[in-house]
């Protein structure tokens, strides 16, 4: 093999391993917010409105209390906020939930 299809295959399995490591990394963001809005819907609310999931990216992006206040604003139980908030915030991943 030439030194320059050696420079062409490491350079397209470079691309392919940072493409596959930006699909890894790119889903538990999400995937909070999802959280978030599954634990609203388990919960009762409607959590196919505009400004819950609003609300739900906000508090991935960190700004957990205007993740509350929103959610509170939009007649959901303050402790069912918290608990929605900390989900998009951190995942339901490392919470335990506890069996109601």
């Amino acid at each position: 093999m030439s030194a320059v299809m050696r420079k062409l295959c490491a350079g397209a399995g470079a691309v392919a391993v940072a493409a596959g490591m930006m699909l890894t990394f790119s889903g538990p963001a999400q995937a909070r917010v999802i959280d978030c809005l599954d634990y609203l819907a388990t919960e009762g609310y409607d959590a196919n409105k505009w400004e819950i999931k609003q609300a739900c990216e906000s508090g991935e992006r960190g700004y957990w209390e205007d993740c509350k206040t929103t959610l509170v604003d939009h007649y959901v139980r303050p402790y069912h906020a918290t608990e929605a908030c900390d989900w998009a915030q951190q995942g339901k991943d490392v919470r335990f939930v506890f069996p109601r």
